[in-house]
């Protein structure tokens, strides 16, 4: 009975992290450092400490704008299209 192996390679945390830092947005782990250290360690958005950091950049340009919380992350989008924000505004302003 032959066993199989993976050939996969065992990589480490910090050569993952700096693969996806790379490809994703361009930037080395020292320059998300840097970005992260100028905002104080907090969220560039609502200015509250992160537990789950996500590095925020525009989806058209690719163009890093800063590091922001999960929840702003989750939200962000969803501010980027004013049409459906006058949208929502709207449905509040008549839902009270």
């Amino acid at each position: 009975m032959t066993t199989l192996t993976s050939r996969k390679k065992a990589h480490s945390r910090e050569q993952k992290r700096r693969w996806n830092l790379a490809t994703r947005y361009g930037i080395t782990p020292e320059q998300y450092d840097e970005m992260l250290a100028r905002q104080g360690g907090v969220c560039a958005l609502c200015g509250v400490a992160m537990e789950r950091p996500v590095v925020d950049h525009c989806h058209q340009t690719g163009r890093v704008r800063g590091i922001i919380c999960h929840p702003c992350n989750i939200k962000l989008p969803a501010v980027e299209d004013m049409g459906w924000v006058m949208l929502a505004w709207a449905y509040l302003d008549g839902a009270e």
